[in-house]
């Protein structure tokens, strides 16, 4: 019998907080977690015993998993900030601005970076790949976290989602963290600070994001036209 409740985790949408606490609450009650870091191999078998998954795993827990759900942000703020996260932890060697021309230039990253909210929601995890990644977090990075990328159009996403019974939910709600504890069922969460920001962006000049912004939306374009479907119809993307 299935039992875990997948958060199916696209960077940058506030993963960090919910492990945090999903993890607190599983030891505090006796309940199975997968996986707190990017360091932890990933065994299928390991799947079917978990009460909890969040993780960057695309498609492939959810034959394991009771419920799935997922987290959208606004695409080009969303790859925005998951630039800065890769120019801090492994370019900061270079200027911000040297380093976004060159992940925006650069053809292995940029195919890494580009419409990957819509590659997680369709793609499975090469599982064999992605285990000989675990100890360097830039290879994670860099092989686009290992997910089995396929020819993807906004139909093809909205299908996969559907298909899968993925439950959306929006970086942008302010009650976003209530829903989520709410779908993994937490109890006694009325001492969790919703609003605290846990990995959050580093401040950067808006005049970074204006001169990029042209290049992150082209690059972004399944995604930004996918989220907007989404949230054109956010009362009714329950599936």
């Amino acid at each position: 019998m299935k039992k875990a409740i997948y958060h199916l985790h696209i960077p940058r949408t506030s993963g960090i907080f919910i492990s945090k606490h999903v993890y607190e609450y599983s030891k505090e009650n006796n309940k199975n977690f997968f996986a707190r870091n990017h360091s932890t191999k990933v065994i299928l078998e390991d799947f079917k015993k978990q009460d909890y998954i969040t993780g960057h795993y695309g498609l492939t827990p959810i034959p394991y998993s009771q419920k799935t759900f997922a987290i959208l942000r606004n695409p080009t703020e969303r790859s925005f900030s998951y630039m800065k996260y890769i120019w801090q932890g492994f370019y900061s060697y270079m200027n911000i601005d040297e380093a976004f021309m060159f992940f925006l230039t650069d053809k292995k990253i940029q195919e890494a970076i580009s419409n990957q909210q819509s590659k997680f929601l369709t793609s499975e995890l090469n599982v064999e790949e992605y285990n000989k990644n675990i100890y360097d977090i830039n290879k994670h990075v860099i092989s686009g976290w290992s997910l089995i990328n396929k020819e993807i159009d906004k139909n093809s996403v909205i299908k996969s989602i559907k298909d899968n019974k993925i439950k959306i939910l929006f970086f942008e709600d302010k009650d976003l963290y209530k829903k989520v504890f709410n779908i993994f069922e937490l109890n006694n969460i009325e001492n969790i600070n919703f609003y605290e920001k846990k990995n959050s962006s580093i401040p950067v000049d808006l005049e970074i994001y204006q001169k990029y912004y042209d290049k992150i939306y082209e690059i972004n374009k399944i995604d930004i036209d996918v989220y907007n479907f989404l949230k054109e119809r956010e009362v009714d993307v329950k599936f």
